[in-house]
């Protein structure tokens, strides 16, 4: 492993402790807090994302997307939480929302977070074959804005408390089962745990920041309108409720899909049945007193090569025989079919320009960023993890939060074993996403570098 990290001096893991006081025999941790909530929902007739074969762009809205900020400071050491509802961002939009909020009000870039929920009802917004093109215009204004509510949260600062807590949801089911080998082992890896901190200000109201690991997946390909999916209906339901800001940080959900889907009722029957489950649990908190703290590691993962040009000659015949009987089949072709196809296809010609110009990586970098936020830690990783990663990652230590599609999306991010069994996640998805999959040594590293950074912060690991 090749990993760099940098943990802030003025962390809670240096052992300063700023403006605390004595309460009781316990020291109390003086934190302020704010937040900042924007609306995003981007114009009809952009693409839709997330899924190939799309009937049409956007040409309705189901429900509101945002763009939620938690701000919070020690006085003097602040960091800053973005939850966005979208598929995803690249690690260059991230960038540019860290550079905006940097130049106007001087917070680093390492001190700030940005996560996605993942919906796949959102707009196109990052490169993905097959899956929409983005609109400049929208993405312009997209960074603007959502920088802008960090700026905002930061200006909105007052004393606050930590709280922590736990609900329950059988909403994620494991999606990987036609391909598992290991059918004896006595559970599938589903998560059935919903982690959650409570952040309390004195004179405003509460910040529910709230993660699971599920896809924003409930509706499909043939759905042409906005919504933040699950999730959202799920945060709204809260802040309707209990008149909080709820923020949401998707969980490790490259294997786990929602296990009821269908239309716009069933997403709503699923976000509020999960929502009342997290109102339920507000009323049995404990303290999470703590300073805060942040740390970044650079880490690269090995890349496996793309096919040798023999296996791209075949994969490219084979793609135009059945995009010519979808074509024959007329109005009656699958357009999802023809999309991947046309995938298949477009991620080919990359691949051999990538041959002929000497661009096929070896490895890629990626950015893994943690925070301590009290006695509960959030650790982030730029792409679709499985949801056993994330269990190596918090093992010993239950107040950690793994959220994925955080600083970026380089695509799925499997455990190693499952390249033995192979599927979607391991075979193909790659090919929206860029020309080349992680190796399966990722695994390893990414659970290091993950860990190592929340031990920067403070994490204490109980094996």
């Amino acid at each position: 492993m090749n990993a760099r990290n940098s943990a802030n001096s003025q962390g809670e893991s240096r052992g300063s402790i700023l403006h605390s006081n004595q309460l009781k025999g316990k020291i109390r941790y003086m934190l302020q807090a704010g937040t900042s909530t924007k609306k995003i929902t981007p114009p009809m007739g952009v693409d839709l994302t997330g899924y190939a074969g799309r009937p049409s762009p956007a040409s309705c809205v189901k429900d509101d997307l945002y763009a939620k900020a938690l701000v919070i400071s020690n006085g003097n050491q602040t960091l800053c939480l973005l939850s966005l509802d979208l598929l995803g961002l690249n690690a260059s939009q991230v960038g540019q929302i860290r550079k905006i909020v940097n130049d106007r009000c001087g917070i680093p870039a390492n001190s700030i977070m940005v996560a996605c929920s993942h919906t796949h009802a959102g707009p196109a917004t990052i490169m993905l074959r097959a899956c929409g093109n983005p609109d400049s215009t929208y993405i312009n204004w997209l960074i603007e804005t959502a920088a802008q509510s960090i700026i905002e949260a930061s200006q909105r600062l007052e004393t606050a408390e930590l709280f922590w807590t736990t609900a329950e949801s059988d909403l994620g089911q494991y999606r990987r089962e036609y391909v598992r080998k290991t059918q004896n082992e006595e559970r599938l890896p589903e998560e059935t745990t919903i982690k959650i901190l409570i952040v309390k200000r004195l004179l405003s109201p509460s910040i529910v920041v709230w993660s699971y690991p599920c896809h924003g997946t409930v509706m499909g390909q043939d759905n042409v309108c906005v919504s933040a999916e699950w999730m959202g209906i799920a945060s709204q339901t809260i802040e309707e409720t209990t008149g909080s800001t709820a923020i949401f940080l998707q969980g490790c959900d490259g294997d786990i899909n929602p296990r009821e889907r269908g239309g716009y009722e069933v997403v709503e029957y699923t976000g509020r049945k999960v929502g009342r489950a997290i109102i339920s649990a507000l009323s049995n908190t404990e303290k999470c007193d703590g300073g805060i703290a942040s740390s970044t590691i650079s880490a690269e993962l090995p890349l496996l090569p793309p096919p040798p040009e023999d296996k791209l000659y075949n994969i490219y015949q084979e793609s135009h025989k059945k995009l010519n009987l979808e074509m024959l089949k007329g109005v009656s072709g699958d357009k999802a079919v023809v999309d991947c196809i046309k995938c298949d296809l477009e991620w080919i010609d990359a691949v051999r320009k990538a041959n002929q110009t000497g661009e096929i990586n070896k490895t890629i970098e990626i950015e893994i960023q943690a925070f301590k936020i009290g006695d509960a830690f959030i650790v982030g990783l730029p792409g679709e993890p499985f949801v056993e990663i994330g269990w190596q990652i918090s093992k010993g230590c239950d107040r950690v939060i793994t959220a994925g599609y955080t600083n970026g999306n380089i695509g799925y991010m499997p455990t190693a074993y499952a390249y033995e069994e192979g599927g979607y996640e391991v075979d193909w998805a790659y090919r929206l996403y860029g020309l080349q999959m992680i190796d399966l040594e990722s695994e390893r590293i990414i659970v290091e570098s993950a860990r190592k950074a929340l031990e920067n912060c403070g994490c204490v690991f109980i094996e």
